[in-house]
C-alpha cells in the first residue's frame, strides 16, 4: 500500500478535506458539511453544534476508512485553532471537533500533527504582495472586494496544480495548502 496523507481544515461549518501523496500528487479532495437531522431547528447551542460536530467526524471517520482501505494514511495534519479566528463558541467548537476526532480515529494509528496557519503559510510563501496591500488599503476589514489569505492560498493551489478554484472552494484549497506545506517541512517536498 502506498503512504498518503490526510490534511483538514476543520470547521463548524464546512470543513476541507485532501488526500495527498508523499509527492504532492492530490488523489481526491472534497468538504464535509454537517449532515441535517430531525430537531435541527429546535436544538439551541450547545446541542445543535454537538450534533453538527458528530455528524462531521462520522463523516470523516468514514472517508478514512474508505481511503484505507486502498492506503495507508500515516500522517493526518489538521490546522490549529487560532484562537483570534472566532466567537468563544467557535473556539469551543473547533477543539470538540478536534477531540472527538482523536477519539474516533484513534491516534496510536495515526501521525497526528497540528500546523498553524502562519506556519503553513510562511511555508508556502503565501505574503501579501505591494499591490495586494494597496488594494485593501481603502477598504474595510470584511469588504467583499479584500484580498484575503483565502485568496492567496487558491491562486497558489491553481498556480501548483493548473486547476481553477473559486473563492467558494476555499474550504478544499486551504486542506491542499495545509497537506502541502507539512509535505514540505516534514517530508522534504520542494514546491514550486
Amino acid at each position: 500500500m502506498q503512504d498518503i496523507i490526510l490534511a483538514l481544515d476543520l470547521s463548524i461549518v464546512s470543513t476541507g478535506y485532501a488526500f495527498m501523496k508523499y509527492d504532492s500528487e492530490v488523489i481526491c479532495t472534497g468538504t464535509i458539511c454537517p449532515e441535517k437531522y430531525k430537531n435541527h431547528s429546535k436544538d439551541k447551542y450547545p446541542v445543535s453544534t454537538l450534533k453538527n460536530i458528530v455528524s462531521d467526524v462520522l463523516q470523516i471517520s468514514e472517508i478514512v476508512k474508505e481511503y484505507s482501505e486502498e492506503y495507508n494514511i500515516t500522517d493526518i495534519i489538521i490546522e490549529e485553532i487560532n484562537a483570534s479566528a472566532g466567537g468563544t463558541k467557535t473556539i469551543k467548537a473547533l477543539s470538540w471537533i478536534q477531540g472527538f476526532l482523536l477519539e474516533e480515529l484513534d491516534p496510536s494509528k495515526f501521525n497526528f500533527e497540528f500546523i498553524t496557519c502562519s506556519t503553513w503559510r510562511s511555508a508556502l510563501g503565501l505574503r501579501y504582495s505591494a499591490s495586494d496591500k494597496e488594494h485593501n488599503k481603502p477598504l474595510k476589514k470584511r469588504h467583499k472586494d479584500r484580498i484575503t489569505f483565502k485568496h492567496l492560498a487558491i491562486n497558489k493551489v491553481n498556480k501548483i496544480y493548473g486547476t481553477d478554484f473559486k473563492l467558494e472552494d476555499n474550504d478544499i484549497t486551504d486542506s491542499i495548502c495545509i497537506g502541502l506545506a507539512h509535505l514540505k517541512i516534514n517530508k522534504g517536498l520542494q514546491i514550486k
